[in-house]
């Protein structure tokens, strides 16, 4: 099965990713899988799971992709999305019927429930720089809200996935979106290694390149507090191997590894 598709400029997901330059995010080329595999004919199919992908040419407005499709009877899809005739992204995906779930511990369909309160979208950070300082996205791109803890080998974060977000829909984030949660929060990571060595260090522009052993437990609240923790697992720089594991109320939402690389 292969599909051609045109990356156009309107398209919501290149908003505030990254500001000056925009680049398709790493989870907008799984939402192309999914969305393929949905008008294939099967309209309800859902990411599961992750096995693995890497993300190997930066996707930009204007281009065409090819997608090539290999469904597999176990529910397995292999899958490569090719840029004039190179790989973009190639992995494998476990599809199938989403489990039930709430949209979000506290949150309605449309969003609605308790919030945390305080300075900012959540709470006041008193001892970590704001997100905008951590971080190079804006707008509904922007998903970290303030850093909860850090060493030199981790850090806890919460994130909100805002309503205007390119991934929401009937008021609940997409799954996957626990993927770019995770390397928002590793992005934070490493300025904050890098300011405790250097004494400064402004957000740099960074690629999540490869994921692998995601397990994708649940639809994401919106507006909403999702916890987020990541563990350094390898470091070759400029790239980066994160473990992480992303809940909501204590309850498990997503995990698996990601890698990171800064430009």
């Amino acid at each position: 099965m292969s599909q051609r598709i045109e990356v156009r400029s309107e398209w919501p997901a290149f908003a505030g990713h990254f500001p000056g330059r925009p680049i398709l995010p790493g989870i907008a080329h799984l939402a192309l899988v999914r969305d393929a595999l949905r008008r294939s004919g099967d309209p309800s199919v859902e990411i599961l799971a992750v096995s693995q992908v890497r993300f190997r040419q930066v996707v930009e407005p204007g281009n065409v992709l090819d997608l090539v499709l290999d469904r597999r009877a176990d529910g397995e899809v292999l899958f490569e999305l090719l840029l004039d005739g190179r790989v973009a992204s190639r992995g494998g995906i476990t599809v199938g019927r989403a489990p039930a779930h709430p949209h979000g511990p506290g949150v309605g369909a449309d969003g609605s429930g308790p919030k945390a309160q305080g300075a900012g979208r959540i709470g006041a950070a008193e001892t970590f720089p704001p997100a905008v300082e951590l971080v190079p996205h804006q707008g509904p791109a922007l998903l970290l809200d303030r850093v909860v803890a850090a060493s030199d080998d981790g850090l806890e974060a919460l994130v909100v996935v805002p309503r205007e977000s390119a991934f929401v829909h009937a008021g609940a984030a997409e799954s996957f979106v626990a993927i770019e949660a995770a390397a928002q929060t590793a992005a934070a990571h490493e300025v904050l290694r890098r300011r405790r060595v250097s004494g400064t260090a402004e957000p740099q522009s960074g690629f999540l390149v490869g994921a692998r052993d995601v397990t994708l437990g649940r639809v994401l609240p919106v507006d909403g507090a999702i916890e987020v923790a990541i563990r350094v697992d390898g470091v070759a720089p400029p790239l980066s191997t994160y473990r992480f594991q992303v809940s909501i109320e204590g309850a498990p939402a997503g995990s698996g590894s990601i890698s990171t690389y800064l430009v």
